[in-house]
C-alpha cells in the first residue's frame, strides 16, 4: 500500500514483484494534502499483513506526517501486522522542522527506514543509500542488500559517510530554507495566473493545477505538458499516472530544484502565459 497521489513507478514495481498494490488517498483540504490516518487505518484493518510504503515529506505533494500521528501509525501497524517501509529520502527538506522518532520506529520492530544521498547531496547518479532495520527483519534485509550493492564501489560508500558528516547542521538547514523560499516564490507566481495550488510542507516540488482555460482542450497530461514546453518553454510533470483513477489533466508537479536564476526565468514565463 502507498498513498495517493503516488510516485509513478510504484504500480509497475508492484506488478514486477507480482504483488497487489493499492493506494489510500491523502486528504485534500483545498490548501494542502495531509495524511488521512483514519482512512489508512480502515484499509489496513481490512487488509492486514501487508507492507505500507510511507513517504514523508511525501512525493509529489510535500505532505508531512505530524508528530502526533506517529503513535497512531505504529498502533495501526502493530494491530494489522503491517510492515512500514519509511521512505526518508527527503528528510532534510522539511520546512516545519519535524523530526521522525527514529528510535521509536525501529524499536517497534515494524519499520524499515530507507535513506539516500540522491536528494540530500543531489547525487542520484551514484545510487547510494541505507536501510535502518529492526533485528527481526535483519536477515531478509541482508539478502536484499546483497542484491543491490554489486555495482556500488566501497570507496563511494565510505566517501558518502564523510560527506554526510560534513554537510549536516547549519549547511543543510540553509539548503532547506532555500527550497522553502523557492516554493514560496513559485506558489506566488502560480497564484498570479489563477492556478489551484496545494502548498507543500517539504521537498522541492509542489502540486498545482493550471486554470481550465489553459487545460480544457487536452485529454492527457503529457499532451498538456508538451504544449507548455513547446509554446511557453516551461516543463512541469504530468500527474495522470500518479492517481489510481482518472483525474483532471490540469494537475501538474512543479519543481524548485534549479538555480535561482532559472527559477526566476521560469516564473517570468509562467506569468507570460
Amino acid at each position: 500500500m502507498w498513498n495517493e497521489p503516488f510516485f509513478i513507478t510504484f504500480m509497475g514495481m508492484a506488478a514486477a514483484a507480482q504483488v497487489e498494490g493499492f493506494s489510500v488517498p491523502l486528504k485534500d483540504t483545498g490548501e494542502e494534502f495531509v495524511f488521512d490516518v483514519d482512512a489508512i487505518d480502515a484499509y489496513l484493518s481490512a487488509n492486514p499483513g501487508g507492507i505500507w510504503i510511507l513517504n514523508s515529506p511525501h512525493n509529489p505533494t510535500g505532505a508531512l506526517v505530524d508528530d502526533d500521528q506517529w503513535p497512531h501509525i505504529l498502533q495501526i501497524a502493530e494491530r494489522t501486522d503491517t510492515v512500514i517501509v519509511f521512505d526518508d529520502a527527503y528528510r532534510d527538506f522539511n520546512f516545519d522542522g519535524l523530526v521522525a522518532p527514529y528510535r521509536t520506529l525501529l524499536e517497534s520492530g515494524r519499520v524499515i527506514v530507507c535513506g539516500s544521498i540522491s536528494k540530500t547531496l543531489a547525487a542520484s547518479g551514484l545510487r547510494v543509500g541505507w536501510m535502518l532495520v529492526p533485528p527481526a527483519l535483519r536477515g531478509a534485509a541482508d539478502d536484499f542488500h546483497a542484491a543491490l550493492t554489486y555495482c556500488v564501489p566501497a570507496f563511494v560508500q565510505k566517501a558518502t559517510v564523510d560527506v554526510l558528516a560534513a554537510v549536516r547542521g547549519e549547511r543543510m538547514a540553509q539548503t532547506c530554507a532555500t527550497y522553502a523560499d523557492r516554493v514560496d516564490k513559485l506558489c506566488s507566481t502560480l497564484a498570479s495566473v489563477g492556478a489551484d495550488i496545494r502548498r507543500p510542507r517539504g521537498g522541492f516540488f509542489l502540486v498545482a493545477a493550471l486554470p481550465t482555460n489553459l487545460t480544457d482542450t487536452f485529454d492527457h497530461g503529457m499532451d498538456l505538458v508538451r504544449h507548455l514546453a513547446q509554446t511557453h518553454r516551461i516543463s512541469p510533470l504530468p500527474m495522470d499516472q500518479a492517481f489510481s483513477k482518472p483525474t483532471p489533466v490540469r494537475w501538474l508537479r512543479w519543481t524548485t530544484s534549479l538555480t535561482d536564476a532559472d527559477l526566476d526565468e521560469g516564473c517570468r514565463r509562467i506569468l507570460a502565459m
